[in-house]
């Protein structure tokens, strides 16, 4: 049995502006397989030294795939590197290098019909794959998109995001003590437009506001937040995640939310369902390195 070190996700991820200043120059000079080579070393210095995070990813690996021990060392380094991998493929489309990449769009069709259509719509996502590809879908869709997000995350990419997207099609709504960021919400699902959030992650002080449900087989909680919105506002909802296929290629998924959610934890049940899918398929791009499980 692994023993795990108490820990749980602090509202930020890794990344800092001067290591995506650091890949743009490397995408820019030297191609894409300059930074995938620097990511080798990348992500065995973390393997090496990233305990609690090393920690989270063998409880993930042993207790909740089931794999043996050797396995479980080969999947702990490849979460390390597909997750640098995403981070610099996310770096590249925010700085303008998205032509590099192929996408294909599973669910296309649900997410056009519902954005464009008189209800507004909200897509839940989660930590697992790479979720700023689908901006490359919304985008096409030409329709107004807010992306829900933690003050602290938003700071990391923050810089970039303004020097390397002056027009952006998308607004960050970042998530505040004030709850003002509920305000926001609110009035833009008022008008119809497209809600982005994730709905796998919540930080420690606002633990009251959770449910602990059976995840993979085993008890882990999620944040009720973003499934009370779909029931509250009764719209429509997808589950939506992008995940790499191959170096330069993703693949999109949408699956269909419940119709007229009686409550969120009928959301909650739909979306884990979903997720359980995602995440057994491409189990080394599952990139939440904490407790996320319970004891």
């Amino acid at each position: 049995m692994v023993q795990k070190e108490a820990t749980a996700w602090q509202g930020q991820s890794k990344g800092t502006p001067l290591g995506y200043q650091i890949f743009i120059w490397l995408m820019r000079y030297l191609g894409m397989g300059a930074g995938y080579f620097v990511l080798i070393f990348v992500a065995f210095y973390y393997y090496l030294f990233a305990r609690k995070e090393v920690q989270a990813s063998r409880f993930y690996n042993q207790q909740i795939l089931k794999l043996g021990f050797w396995k479980t060392q080969r999947n702990v380094y490849l979460q390390f590197y597909k997750l640098g991998q995403t981070l610099l493929d996310k770096v590249a489309i925010l700085a303008g290098f998205s032509k590099k990449f192929t996408f294909a769009f599973d669910g296309e069709d649900k997410i056009r019909a519902l954005a464009t259509s008189d209800k507004g719509t909200i897509l839940l996502s989660a930590h697992v794959g790479n979720w700023e590809i689908a901006g490359q879908l919304l985008n096409r869709i030409g329709v107004p998109v807010h992306i829900v997000m933690y003050d602290n995350e938003y700071q990391n990419i923050r810089q970039l995001m303004e020097k390397t997207m002056g027009d952006k099609h998308f607004n960050a709504i970042l998530i505040k003590d004030d709850f003002s960021h509920l305000i926001q919400i609110h009035q833009a699902i008022k008008r119809k437009e497209v809600i982005c959030i994730h709905g796998d992650r919540f930080v420690e002080r606002n633990r009251k506001k959770t449910a602990l449900v059976d995840f993979m087989g085993k008890e882990a909680r999620f944040p009720l937040g973003p499934f009370e919105l779909v029931s509250r506002f009764k719209i429509p909802c997808l589950f939506v995640y992008g995940l790499k296929k191959t170096a330069k290629h993703y693949q999109f998924y949408a699956f269909d939310g419940p119709e007229n959610p009686k409550n969120a934890e009928t959301v909650l049940d739909a979306y884990k369902t979903a997720l359980e899918k995602i995440v057994r398929k491409y189990p080394t791009q599952w990139f939440n390195f904490y407790d996320f499980w319970e004891k």
